[in-house]
């Protein structure tokens, strides 16, 4: 067996693994998550040192390891010593990420892409089964420490919250229908939603539509728009089509009484406090803690991890200032800057960098394995297209004239 092709396989299994775990599927918690990161890292780095080449360390790698140790003391200072520690070795693994040169970052895409996609179908194999009979789970899940979240009925591969909040929406084995439609969109702008490379993401991109999560169906018009409109007559058609969906779904299908309309669109009407309706990541309490915080410039440093303020909840960036503080959003913005490959399609690298602004502002988890790798990865595979197209260019061409 080619030992080469096996540590190559092992690591990939190891980065498919770290983005479901990061993103809080089910398994994770039977998992010391403190130091869950330090072991990913370690795994990481054995396999890269014993491959051909080594663990290669770049100027890039230098620099986002330099950011992220001002990262770790400014979290160690201002919020908490250990929590400092664990952050520094959650966000390690996105530079180890970095090692590999771009055509093995290409193969390590497709094989994430591939396999997230098979796994992913298997669940919703499984939540179709479980709608449409009384299929038996193999037990009860309960998040450890979270009165948050309620218990789930454990399908392995799919989990199904036994108080029915989630029965129409598709989670996978994700916590939240949110969580599987982030991971499966960043997935698909990874591969620049470009079908041909991977038939597994037409059901990731089903998932998405499963999941009815507001947020996910908003990142694909949003993703769709950033790469593919190319002139004017893209944006008439596009906005023609979504217009066309928007009153098929809240005219025409039944006359309104639709899951896409009920859950996804009439969120979208407005709302006196929130601006829209689906705009509610955090309460009310929240909200005014953030003002607060607001009026008298305490939001720059944060307060902590608040341990002692249970009034304090929800996601989204409102959440990460009042705990963090803005210079620490800010250094961490830093960190993602220097994420993407710089030969990469700059219209794709910096539509990728606005993707995760947007979604920091609606789940605010920048330590999420899966935000660093598909940025890592989807422009490491574009910038080895943009090479290839540029030595195709500069090919010279032969002359088939008859002398």
């Amino acid at each position: 067996m080619d030992k080469r092709k096996t540590l190559k396989d092992i690591y990939n299994i190891i980065v498919l693994l770290f983005i479901f775990i990061s993103a809080n599927a089910w398994f994770a918690y039977m998992l010391p998550l403190n130091f869950t990161g330090l072991g990913i890292s370690a795994l990481m780095a054995i396999i890269l040192i014993n491959l051909p080449g080594g663990l290669r360390v770049t100027k890039q790698m230098s620099i986002l390891l330099a950011i992220l140790i001002v990262y770790m003391v400014w979290t160690v200072i201002n919020v908490d010593p250990i929590y400092g520690m664990i952050q520094f070795f959650t966000f390690l693994p996105g530079i180890l990420l970095c090692s590999p040169d771009r055509e093995d970052k290409s193969k390590t895409l497709a094989f994430i892409t591939k396999w997230y996609g098979i796994v992913i179908t298997i669940s919703m194999v499984i939540f179709l089964a479980v709608k449409a009979t009384h299929l038996p789970g193999v037990g009860i899940f309960r998040v450890p420490n979270n009165n948050f979240y309620a218990p789930y009925y454990n399908y392995l591969f799919y989990i199904k919250m036994v108080s029915h909040t989630y029965i129409e929406r598709f989670n996978g084995p994700f916590l939240e229908p949110g969580h599987l439609a982030l991971v499966s969109f960043l997935i698909l702008f990874a591969n620049r939603f470009d079908f041909k490379k991977s038939p597994w993401m037409y059901p990731i991109l089903l998932s998405v539509c499963l999941s009815f999560s507001l947020v996910g169906y908003l990142l694909l018009i949003i993703g769709l728009i950033l790469l593919k409109v190319k002139n004017v007559w893209s944006v008439v058609l596009g906005v023609g089509l979504i217009w066309g969906a928007y009153v098929f779904c809240t005219e025409i299908w039944d006359g309104g009484d639709n899951k896409v309309n009920t859950m996804i669109l009439s969120r979208l009407e407005l709302d006196e406090s929130k601006g829209i309706k689906g705009n509610n990541r955090t309460p009310q309490t929240t909200d005014g803690y953030y003002e607060r915080l607001k009026r008298k410039d305490a939001l720059w440093v944060g307060m902590g991890t608040l341990k002692k303020n249970d009034s304090i909840a929800g996601s989204g960036y409102k959440i990460y200032f009042i705990r963090f503080g803005i210079i620490s959003a800010l250094i961490v913005f830093l960190y993602y800057t220097m994420l993407f490959d710089r030969k990469a399609n700059k219209r794709y690298a910096y539509s990728f960098l606005l993707v995760i602004v947007l979604i920091f502002w609606q789940r605010a988890y920048p330590w999420w394995f899966s935000w660093q790798a598909m940025i890592i990865l989807g422009t490491a595979v574009s910038a080895l297209d943009e090479m290839r197209k540029k030595e195709n260019k500069e090919l010279p061409q032969l002359d088939t004239t008859l002398q």
